[in-house]
């Protein structure tokens, strides 16, 4: 059976470390807490609850840590959890078939918040040549084609954190002036890529100035690649996903869309986040977006969902919308979409 461990990142957490190993250790083969500084009973507890417990008194931030817990897994397969996160042990299964499968090497999991998706990070990814990158809204690198794991995370709201607000907002600042000068030396597709993905990381972190700058940023990176013939898929890929996602005005951003090759991209991610840009154009060329992506990986539940959203509510074609709601909850009858309630909650209200 392939390998899992769970990675935490942790701080003064001891009255619920416990939950997170127990939770942890009943979904993987091993858990690493990497312990950023703990002046309380943290450490201990988590070592008594059988985690594997790691001291990290570096510089902090949000992906250091992360990858001093990836680079000390013994497993195959990395998951990464936070203090305030619980993935539902039914959810086991799902995550094995995933991993033993391995049909792309990273998958995105959905984080709900009293039932609204309030995140769609890549936290399972094969061990051997995947990184966090970034100072602050970190993600996993290099870039590549994945998918969506059928599996949610149950984000637990705590209170306070008020005070990491500034913080992210200093480490927002630096890593912007640092993409800057990597521009100015990019000298192949990939480094091009790294920093239109960063953009689009950081992006709803900035106000507006700094997201005026990140857009400015991207389309240097588009202009430069374009010039010395570095136009390649993933930068296509990256460019499109920043501009469905990001941009302000969505006929500007389909007039981008329908430049690139949409023929040659290989991710159903991007497909699904065009989709998002079409429907916030009301163009009905995001079902046929949404088409691509089940091509590339018809095993996600998210798409299947999700287009039968799109039926319902952007064209309005009720009949064809029960349909394929109906294909999708026999696809996946443990996904919580099943649920009636569930999917109106999740999908049609986003």
């Amino acid at each position: 059976m392939t390998s899992l461990t769970i990675v935490t990142i942790i701080k003064n957490a001891e009255r619920r470390i416990k939950s997170v190993v127990n939770n942890a250790l009943q979904l993987g083969d091993e858990h690493i807490v990497v312990d950023t500084g703990s002046s309380d009973d943290t450490a201990e507890i988590a070592a008594e609850a059988g985690a594997r417990v790691i001291e990290y008194d570096n510089i902090f931030d949000y992906s250091s840590p992360r990858n001093v817990g990836t680079e000390a897994a013994s497993g195959e397969w990395v998951l990464h959890l936070d203090t305030d996160e619980r993935i539902d042990v039914r959810y086991r299964s799902e995550i094995q078939r995933l991993i033993s499968d391995a049909a792309f090497p990273v998958y995105r999991v959905l984080q709900l918040t009293r039932r609204q998706i309030m995140s769609q990070q890549p936290r399972l990814f094969r061990k051997n040549g995947f990184h966090h990158e970034g100072l602050v809204h970190e993600w996993v690198y290099p870039v590549c084609n994945h998918s969506y794991a059928n599996i949610f995370i149950d984000h637990q709201r705590l209170l306070g954190g008020n005070g990491q607000r500034e913080f992210r907002q200093e480490l927002l600042g630096i890593e912007v002036e640092s993409l800057s000068k990597k521009l100015q030396d990019a000298t192949c597709e990939e480094d091009l890529a790294l920093i239109v993905s960063r953009c689009s990381r950081l992006f709803s972190l900035g106000d507006s100035s700094q997201r005026a700058g990140l857009v400015a940023l991207t389309q240097q990176a588009y202009t430069k690649g374009q010039r010395q013939d570095l136009n390649s898929q993933f930068l296509r890929e990256e460019i499109g996903y920043f501009t469905a996602m990001m941009m302000d005005e969505p006929r500007e951003a389909l007039a981008i869309l329908n430049e690139l090759t949409l023929s040659t991209i290989t991710s159903p991610m991007y497909f699904r986040a065009m989709a998002q840009a079409y429907r916030r154009a009301s163009d009905p060329t995001g079902l046929d977006a949404l088409d691509h992506a089940l091509r590339l990986d018809e095993t996600a539940a998210e798409f299947h969902f999700l287009r039968a959203d799109v039926l319902f509510h952007d064209l309005g074609e009720q009949e064809e919308g029960e349909k394929a709601l109906k294909h999708a909850r026999e696809l996946f009858p443990e996904h919580p979409c099943h649920d009636r309630n569930f999917f109106e909650m999740v999908y049609c209200l986003r």
